[in-house]
């Protein structure tokens, strides 16, 4: 293994971490940790306290996992090391999100925080017959590294020899040969191409979920809304390029027939996981719904959204029959989730883990 893969290795088990760090970050004031709580509650001192909760256990527990796997991942230098390790970690960041959500819930019953609360429910139906518009000119970079990559193999291809080494990112010199072939040298290229069609796909569907509009501020909620939309595509409309990019990498150490240099090692790892801190960066600042986005806000009418955790299996799988979306805002994280009690959820996501399959056997990888 070379120095630079070496040194590359422990950056996505830093960036799990940091992600895990910033979760409880991406959620408004009145859903800490998932719960539905009244805005009058938000200073409650149980909240605080497991948000240090959640961080100190996060520290004392996830560094030692993100350095195990590091050294593990320098023994046995294989995705599948890395992504165990990524695994365990997401786990540990649940474990610790979920012992906090509990605790929240538990403070709420027994106070009985919504008593004498006005609840409601705010729609917005210009979100439907004015919505925003889908930034398309954002996948433009992605589709453009796509068509840079292919013409860089239509070029190279007729002088590749028989074989190709195909490498791990950070792997060294270790890999699998395989006959050269317009599948095998070309699979980078199909791998960048279902990766931007996935995941612009996946921004355009979700761009028209339903919003979770806050009742006291409904018009400054809708506003937040539609700005947020509009970020969050462009962030991810840019991660899908960074992608890409690092695909670019890979296919030239493929094609090139040796191991990665420290620039192509770089360049396949850190363009991820800088567009992933992107993605995050603008959670951070907008917050889930755009909750955190500067504007002006409209007097508060007195009514509180709706307590609706009875919907929420753990705080993470919403599940409700009555409820014709298929996307809803996520609780756990930052982005949307399906609605597992409307069986068009179900096959949204039967098709994504298709596509995933199908350029899984395409790219043989």
């Amino acid at each position: 293994m070379t120095a630079a893969p070496a040194v590359l290795l422990p950056l996505p088990l830093l960036a799990v971490l940091a992600l895990l760090w910033f979760t409880p970050a991406f959620s408004r004031p009145t859903l800490p940790f998932g719960v539905r709580i009244p805005e009058s509650r938000t200073a409650e001192p149980v909240i605080a306290q497991q948000h240090r909760a959640y961080r100190t256990l996060l520290l004392a527990a996830g560094l030692p996992v993100a350095a195990a796997g590091a050294v593990l991942g320098l023994l046995l230098p294989h995705p599948w090391t890395v992504l165990t390790s990524v695994v365990a970690l997401t786990g540990l960041g649940w474990l610790a999100w979920f012992r906090a959500h509990r605790a929240i819930a538990a403070a709420k019953r027994a106070g009985n925080w919504y008593a004498g609360v006005a609840q409601g429910v705010t729609v917005d139906t210009t979100l439907r017959t004015d919505p925003e518009r889908f930034p398309w000119w954002w996948a433009t970079p992605a589709l453009g590294v796509v068509a840079a990559t292919a013409v860089t193999g239509l070029v190279r291809f007729p002088d590749l020899p028989a074989t190709l080494t195909v490498r791990y990112p950070g792997g060294g010199a270790a890999g699998r040969t395989v006959d050269t072939s317009v599948w095998t040298a070309f699979g980078p290229v199909l791998a960048q191409l279902g990766t931007t069609v996935l995941i612009v796909a996946l921004t355009a569907t979700v761009f028209r979920a339903r919003p979770d509009l806050d009742p006291a501020r409904p018009q400054t909620s809708s506003r937040r809304h539609r700005a947020h939309q509009v970020q969050m595509a462009r962030a991810v409309l840019a991660l899908a390029a960074a992608v890409d990019l690092s695909l670019f990498c890979t296919a030239w150490t493929l094609w090139d027939g040796t191991p990665a240099s420290a620039a192509l090692a770089a360049g396949a790892v850190a363009p991820p996981l800088l567009g992933a801190l992107a993605v995050v960066v603008v959670a951070v600042r907008s917050g889930q719904g755009g909750s955190r986005i500067p504007m002006a806000a409209e007097e508060p009418t007195g009514v509180s959204a709706r307590d609706d955790d009875r919907y929420w299996k753990a705080g993470l799988l919403y599940c409700n029959r009555n409820d014709p979306a298929v996307w809803v805002p996520k609780r756990f994280g930052v982005g949307w989730t399906i609605n597992a009690g409307n069986p068009r959820g179900w096959l949204v996501l039967a098709a994504v883990l298709a596509g995933c399959a199908l350029l899984k056997v395409l790219t043989h990888s």
